[in-house]
């Protein structure tokens, strides 16, 4: 059986990230997966989709912002949609019928446009999974999401989420008909290592550094500016502290102008996208989430599977907290922030159980994805 996802691209992020934990360890004489993605950009894990017998197909040009054209109804709000959506109608009427019994989209309040075309088309199970609890973009291209938002409910079968706050946000009164399936993460890789610790920590001359890192997209709905700013104020009270970006996104560029600004290029690191986070993670002193909007904070869930303590907004939903005394809650208040820095918790090597407890396994999350897949084709369920 065929399952194709369909996503905005390739790029390691959160939901890719998941997708192919899950991806490596299916039964893949069982189930197969594809992917539909929005960009011609070649993304970092296409190579190896392919080795594992997926294929990748493109749709570029989704709607853009600019010009805005403001007509009535989601189909004339921004140009590019009508070319968009017939793209979308060729694409799932080109395929044999029933090639794909299940299309699975992670494009969020977008999902209820894809969906309507593979109905369209006769694809049986069509699913629509949350990973967020916020829209990003610019006004009138978050609009434009929500206008297309309501369509979810009519053309979705099935409706999955990471959380149940995700999944209230996305689907509102319909979220209690939703599958919580948890992030899957190999839980394995990000077991504290003192060893790996050590080699990193000399390898960047971090030996008498107070490390304090940010894993993820540098996006507005990220809010790394403001864990900029909190570090501005920190480095003059801890002149050891170093902050390390690991991530890329629309906002790198104006950071590091901002660390130039404030006159803290040296103690300010850009680490980019990188496919060695459970290494990474290791070398680290505290992880810092100051999202303004969290889906669930898979970050958050992976540092507590290495034991490492975890500064978070409210922005993040508390089922991210694993119940292992590692994340702290904060409002987005840059004093509140740098004092809490300045003295960190202390790392709990042994913490990941409680992480494994929760059903975060990527083993466990197989299992049950596996089955919600069997169970959607073969009874609807």
């Amino acid at each position: 059986m065929r399952i194709l996802h369909v996503l905005n691209s390739l790029d390691r992020g959160g939901t890719q990230n998941m997708l192919m934990t899950l991806y490596r360890r299916i039964n893949r004489s069982r189930l197969q997966f594809d992917f539909l993605v929005h960009t011609d950009r070649v993304g970092g894990y296409e190579d190896e989709i392919r080795l594992l017998g997926g294929h990748v197909y493109r749709i570029p040009g989704a709607p853009q912002t600019d010009p805005p054209s403001l007509l009535p109804g989601p189909s004339t709000l921004l140009p590019g949609h009508t070319d968009y959506v017939t793209k979308l109608r060729e694409f799932f009427h080109g395929l044999p019928l029933f090639h794909y019994p299940v299309v699975h989209s992670h494009l969020g309040l977008l999902s209820g446009t894809v969906l309507a075309e593979a109905e369209d088309a006769g694809v049986p199970v069509r699913i629509a999974h949350s990973h967020t609890k916020k829209t990003a973009g610019k006004p009138l291209s978050r609009l434009y999401k929500y206008l297309w938002g309501p369509f979810i409910r009519r053309h979705a079968t099935h409706l999955a989420a990471c959380s149940r706050e995700g999944a209230r946000w996305l689907f509102g009164r319909g979220a209690r008909r939703a599958h919580v399936i948890p992030d899957a993460m190999n839980v394995r890789d990000f077991v504290y290592r003192d060893d790996r610790r050590q080699r990193l920590r000399r390898l960047y001359h971090w030996q008498d550094s107070y490390v304090i890192g940010y894993i993820g997209r540098l996006e507005a709905v990220k809010n790394p500016e403001f864990l900029l700013r909190v570090f501005a104020r920190l480095h003059s009270r801890r002149h050891d502290a170093i902050l390390v970006f690991i991530g890329c996104g629309s906002q790198a560029k104006a950071l590091k102008s901002l660390a130039s600004e404030l006159r803290l290029t040296p103690y300010v690191r850009f680490f980019g996208e990188r496919n060695d986070i459970p290494e990474l993670i290791n070398a680290l002193d505290i992880l810092a989430v100051p999202s303004l909007a969290e889906g669930l904070g898979t970050a958050v869930v992976e540092a507590q599977a290495n034991g490492l303590p975890c500064f978070v907004s409210t922005g993040v939903p508390r089922s991210a907290d694993m119940g292992a005394g590692l994340v702290h809650f904060m409002p987005l208040l840059e004093e509140v922030w740098c004092d809490h820095l300045r003295q960190p918790p202390q790392r709990r090597p042994t913490a990941w159980h409680h992480v494994v407890d929760q059903g975060y396994d990527a083993y466990d999350v197989v299992d049950k994805i596996t089955d919600f897949y069997t169970r959607a084709v073969k009874y609807g369920l």
